[in-house]
Formats: structure tokens, C-alpha cells, sequence
């Protein structure tokens, strides 16, 4: 568990006006970040996964265009098109390079569909990417009004009850009130946790770079399901994910409330809670998980190969698959997409992966791509 600091004096006496005994006092730890202000005009690496690749989160239902230009082809997930942004309805693009209004991202992609290691899911932002793209390396544009703040570097606030919030960089953020000088309340959502602590406004931006991930590593000792966590006096934690087991990393009993470090990858809370919320863990129990499913209309149609290069329609290159994609004949589109010719079949690629039964498919949520004809298997 990361050293948390409490040998630091408590916060000016005016931060009691902001948020009643919510006191911060606290240490940064920090690793690479990028100014919430500027972005190079180029990333200075696009190898995914390095150390120097810079990363932002696009609001749910923005526009994907294939060329910086209002007119150019362009899809969008029209289930969120309309919805004013919510904490965390996001996706993680890897930026690329920024041309004025426009920034060009890559979706955040795999290899292959086996069974990742624990390292490569520690890779993962904590806001994931967008699972329709997950096999698809394309070159889009997003605008740059569509990007959302995040926080920016591993950073720690350490409170005067000895309970601490340390969040890791890309986690969605939305400042909420102005507190004590050069840092705001502001409110995060994590893979599991919501909250709202103190945090720099430095560390608050739009473009970030990954940073180590946390682990709820299984031990002998949980938190109840509906135990209420407390920080900073009248802080709370909203635990989203109550249906699997949040692991106690660290416990200190105490005269009233115990302290105890919990953690999801994108967090590690010292909260207080109620000795009777303690609860062992059985060696033979295990806590709940869920079974991801996805679901196409239409009969499998052909399959592109993994690493086939992909153009737009226009004949401009978009990028290439990482894993092979079957195609399902689409009773909406023709049975050639226009854009076909001699030498490549285009087809249409959703950017939702579900839609439900009888959901009407409107055509903007669809990207159309091209692959080499020669490379294109019939199923």
C-alpha cells in the first residue's frame, strides 16, 4: 500500500466555510502529466501503452469524423447524442495530434480476444475505451469541445481524521465549489467508487498520461455490502458496484470507527467505518460476477483478417483491425455498400456493440469502412 503522509498541519481555518469539517491537508504525489491548457501539436510518442502516450475522455454520443471537417463521413452513438454530459459517460481516445479545433485520436484496442493478464488489464484507462472499436485502429477526429476533465496525475489528499483519497490519472472529474486557495471540491467517479474531495485545480484537466493501477487484492476481511464509508468528517463514498466483495487492504481499530484502506484500480480510500461493517471473508466463498454478452442482427456475412489495412470510402487510409471481425449481412444496407468497386468491399461497422430488441439503427451510428477484396473471407 502506498505511504500515506500525516505528518502535514491542517488546511487555513477559511476552508471550514466551504465544506463544513471536510478539512484537507494534503501531499501530491505526481507522475508525467500534460497542462489541462495545451496539447502538443504531436503526441510525442503513438506507441500505445508508452509512458509519453497522451490520452483525454470524449463524451458519450460525440460525433467520430474520418477528416477534420464539418462534412466529412462522421458517426455518432445516438442512444447518448442528446444527453447532457454525466459524470464518467465517456470514452478513453489515445490523442494523436491537435489540428485547431480538432484533435485526431485512436480508440484504445486489443490484440486479440484470449484471456488477458492481470498486466495488460492494469493498462487499461479507467475509463474504457469504446468496446465497438476495440479490434479497429482507425485514425478519427473528434472535436475539441466534445473532451471532458479529468484528473491529470496520481495525486493524495490526506485529511485531519487520518483518512486519505488518492486517485489515479484519468479518472472523470467535475468540479463542483472554489476551497482553499489553488484547489477546488470537486466530484470523481472510479471504476466503482463516487465522491467528492478536495483536489488541485492543477491536477484537474483535459489531457493525461496513464499512471500506475491500484488492486482490491482478495484477503481474509471485507467491507459490508451496504457499510457507509466516511472521510474528512462528512465526506461519503457511494460504492456503485455493491453486488461484489470490496476487499479491506489495511485496518486500524478504533475507540468508535475503525480505518480501513480499500481500493478499486482507479482509487485507494482510507475511510473510517462501523467495527460491525467488518466482515470475514470464507475460504470457500467468492464474490458475484457478471457475464458479458453482446448480440448482432443478421447472419454472419464475411470476416476481415486481423492486420488487413482499411480505407474510408473515399479511398483515404483509416487504420487497420487488430483482431479478425465477422461482418453480419445488415438487413438495412444493400447487399454491396456503396463504395465497393473491383479491388475492395466496403461495409458498415456499428458503434454500439447492443441495441436491444427492435431498436430502430439510425445510419449515423455507423462508420463505413473498406477492406481489400483479396483478403476478405466469405462465411
Amino acid at each position: 500500500m502506498p505511504h500515506v503522509d500525516l505528518t502535514h498541519g491542517v488546511a487555513r481555518a477559511h476552508a471550514r466555510r466551504v465544506c463544513s469539517t471536510l478539512l484537507v491537508v494534503a501531499t501530491l504525489v505526481t507522475t508525467g502529466c500534460v497542462s489541462s491548457g495545451s496539447l502538443p501539436t504531436r503526441s510525442p510518442s503513438t506507441a500505445r501503452g508508452q509512458p509519453s502516450a497522451v490520452f483525454a475522455l470524449v463524451k458519450r454520443g460525440a460525433w467520430l469524423y474520418a477528416a477534420p471537417r464539418q462534412d466529412a463521413h462522421r458517426a455518432h452513438d445516438p442512444l447518448f447524442a442528446h444527453k447532457p454530459y454525466q459524470l464518467g459517460r465517456a470514452v478513453t481516445f489515445q490523442v494523436l495530434e491537435r489540428q485547431g479545433a480538432w484533435l485526431q485520436v485512436r480508440p484504445i484496442t486489443r490484440r486479440a480476444t484470449r484471456r488477458r493478464s492481470r498486466e495488460e488489464r492494469d493498462n487499461d484507462p479507467c475509463v474504457a475505451g469504446l468496446h465497438a472499436l476495440r479490434h479497429l485502429d482507425l485514425r478519427l477526429f473528434v472535436r475539441v469541445t466534445d473532451v471532458v476533465p479529468a484528473i491529470l496525475r496520481e495525486t493524495r489528499y490526506v485529511y485531519r481524521d487520518h483518512t486519505a483519497v488518492t486517485l489515479r490519472a484519468g479518472v472523470p472529474a467535475v468540479r463542483r465549489r472554489q476551497g482553499v486557495k489553488g484547489a477546488s471540491l470537486v466530484q470523481v467517479r472510479t471504476g466503482r467508487f463516487r465522491l467528492t474531495s478536495f483536489v488541485r485545480d492543477k491536477d484537474v484537466g483535459r489531457y493525461w498520461r496513464r499512471s500506475p493501477a491500484f488492486h482490491n487484492a482478495e484477503s481474509d476481511e471485507r467491507v459490508a455490502n451496504k457499510a457507509e464509508l466516511r472521510f474528512g468528517g462528512t465526506g461519503r463514498v457511494m460504492n456503485l458496484r455493491r453486488y461484489s466483495w470490496l476487499y479491506i487492504q489495511a485496518r486500524e481499530p478504533g475507540p468508535k470507527l475503525d480505518t480501513v484502506v480499500v481500493r478499486d484500480t482507479c482509487s485507494e480510500l482510507r475511510v473510517k467505518v462501523r467495527p460491525e461493517d467488518v466482515t470475514p471473508v470464507s475460504p470457500s466463498a467468492g464474490g458475484l460476477g457478471l457475464i458479458g454478452m453482446s448480440s448482432g442482427r443478421g447472419s454472419p456475412w464475411f470476416k476481415v483478417p486481423a492486420d488487413a489495412p482499411l480505407t474510408w470510402t473515399d479511398g483515404r487510409p483509416a487504420g487497420q483491425t487488430t483482431a479478425p471481425l465477422v461482418i453480419n449481412r445488415d438487413p438495412a444496407s444493400a447487399e454491396e455498400v456503396p463504395g465497393s468497386d473491383d479491388l475492395r468491399r466496403c461495409f458498415r461497422w456499428s458503434l454500439r456493440t447492443w441495441w436491444g430488441r427492435n431498436k430502430a439503427r439510425p445510419p449515423e451510428a455507423y462508420l463505413t469502412l473498406c477492406a481489400p477484396r483479396a483478403l476478405i473471407e466469405p462465411l
